[in-house]
């Protein structure tokens, strides 16, 4: 049964089948971005499916080309852009906080429901769709996902939880991709570790109906769920390009994206660009153009949040993230109106104040971090749970991988000993392989291929004084120190000349500025594409 607001286009529809409970969002013209009246509608409809015992299992669904790209400011950076209503700039940033504050909330709830809840990326998943997604248990990526956290592009930082999913990927992959803006495609997304699993999209109707078939379960729903869908994945085409950031490219992300400190990211990335390994090569050239195109500000404001972020609880995460909208909207930084009123209404590249990363100094971060900032505590949003409530449903909170492909942590910790289940402290190659997969058989290439590469990346062979080089051991340096070249990446590359550096960022912002240009193409090709469509009629617990 159906159950929708009285109107011809509602923005969410909401669904029963059986004892699972679907959200479906329905802004297919717009890319399913959110607006208020989406998180009016969410919020008390997945409040109310958390307390149902009726309600099993909650599934998340968006309409056409994407899950959810983002969330809904073009109607409200308009009006501050108009003449006749330029004076509702006070207003749009006020409507931010509230804004923020309502999706960070719900985002919160998703999190800590006690049953199991499914996100189906079949789409643009972009800043607040990765809110709505990244708490999922079980997060399903296929063919057409296009992941994305690109907020630094607009002057802004990640936010929606992002500084806790983020900073919880493996290496330093979450710093690179909250920097970077880059976009993540289809099975790279699962991966990477952003989805869980991976299916073609045309399984997702046969899945929906047999998890809607799951009735009567409590003990044992998770397992059951997560059997279930592993029923409809798909395993690698010999054709299918794995993800290029793996190997002698992840040793270099990893080592550049390390520093604490975005001029020191940089500086790293300057060097790789002299690597004598092509792909590591047109990779750093790549990156760096990439990141020659964001605010300055909003750079140094994300890698700061991403550190914090990954000793932090998500409630904590959530509120920093507030903290930090509320700054923006304060003024703390003149780069969040400038990034989306010249990328969505001028149609420009923005005017970045300050311009130059050397310019952005400690002041700035201050204004955003610092307990005492006036941009943080004059009259700043709080959530509206007491402490002792946030601790009860963070108990809830699954661990990210904790359905997914087996983490770098996980790998470690098995080779080093330190977990619980590890079968021996002397463990060949064979071994280590062999042990996540005899875990993981409903997936045995995809789990072979992620330990494979971690291996062959963070260990070294040696000897257990048997005379036999065979036993592999986890060397807590080695994906930041080897090349394929036999050199450690950590002696200082030679050093660019300024000619040579600004050839290098002037060929990287061409690359970053082609991808940005085919990525609004898509975008509007998708928009274009649905228009007809929409004219047309309606188309298609306990955890154990």
């Amino acid at each position: 049964m159906k159950s929708t607001l009285a109107g011809a286009d509602p923005v969410v529809r909401f669904e029963s089948r059986g004892s699972m409970r679907v959200y479906n969002l329905s802004r297919e013209r717009k890319l399913n971005t959110l607006t208020d009246e989406m998180l009016d509608l969410l919020r008390p409809k997945i409040q109310a499916w958390h307390d149902a015992e009726t309600c099993g299992i909650i599934c998340g669904l968006g309409t056409g080309k994407a899950f959810c790209a983002g969330g809904d400011v073009v109607g409200s950076v308009r009006k501050v852009a108009d003449k006749a209503t330029e004076g509702e700039q006070v207003n749009f940033c006020e409507r931010v906080r509230c804004y923020a504050c309502l999706r960070f909330e719900l985002d919160f709830l998703l999190a800590t429901l006690p049953k199991p809840y499914v996100a189906i990326m079949d789409g643009f998943t972009m800043g607040g769709g990765v809110g709505l997604s990244a708490p999922a248990q079980f997060r399903i990526a296929t063919e057409n996902t296009v992941w994305a956290m690109p907020e630094a592009a607009i002057g802004y930082s990640p936010d929606v939880g992002a500084t806790y999913y983020m900073s919880r990927l493996d290496g330093e992959l979450g710093t690179y991709l909250a920097l970077t803006g880059a976009h993540v495609k289809g099975r790279h997304a699962f991966e990477l570790g952003l989805a869980t699993h991976y299916m073609s999209s045309r399984q997702i109707p046969m899945l929906l109906e047999a998890l809607s078939s799951i009735e009567g379960i409590r003990t044992g729903l998770f397992t059951l769920v997560n059997d279930t869908i592993l029923q409809f994945t798909a395993q690698r085409e010999p054709e299918e390009p794995r993800t290029p950031l793996r190997g002698d490219v992840r040793v270099a992300l990893d080592h550049s994206f390390s520093h604490n400190t975005v001029e020191g990211i940089v500086e790293s990335l300057t060097a790789y660009t002299r690597s004598r390994n092509t792909k590591v090569r047109t990779w750093a050239v790549e990156t760096l153009g990439k990141l020659s195109v964001q605010s300055p500000t909003s750079l140094k404001v994300a890698l700061e949040a991403i550190r914090t972020g990954s000793n932090m609880s998500l409630r904590q995460c959530l509120q920093t993230e507030l903290n930090i909208a509320h700054a923006y909207c304060l003024g703390a930084s003149p780069d969040f109106i400038e990034g989306i009123t010249a990328k969505l209404v001028r149609k420009c590249p923005p005017v970045w104040d300050p311009p130059r990363l050397e310019e952005v100094d400690g002041t700035v971060l201050q204004r955003f971090f610092a307990p005492n900032s006036p941009y943080v505590t004059t009259d700043a949003p709080k959530f509206g749970l007491s402490d002792q409530e946030f601790q009860i449903l963070e108990a809830r909170i699954t661990p990210f991988h904790e359905y997914g492909l087996p983490s770098e942590d996980e790998i470690e910790d098995v080779i080093r000993g330190l977990a619980p289940n590890s079968p021996s402290l002397s463990m060949t190659r064979t071994e280590v392989i062999t042990f996540f997969t005899d875990q993981n058989k409903e997936r045995y290439d995809d789990v072979k291929d992620k330990v494979e590469e971690v291996v062959d990346r963070r260990c070294r062979i040696v000897d257990n004084s048997d005379g036999n080089f065979e036993w592999v051991a986890w060397d807590q340096g080695s994906g930041l120190l080897q090349t394929e070249d036999g050199e450690p990446v950590h002696e200082e590359f030679p050093k660019l000349d300024k000619v040579a550096e600004d050839q290098v960022n002037a060929r990287g912002a061409e690359s970053a500025t082609k991808q940005q240009t085919s990525t609004e193409s898509e975008r509007a090709g998708a928009v274009d594409g649905k228009s007809s469509a929409a004219d047309s009629s309606e188309k298609k617990e306990s955890k154990n």
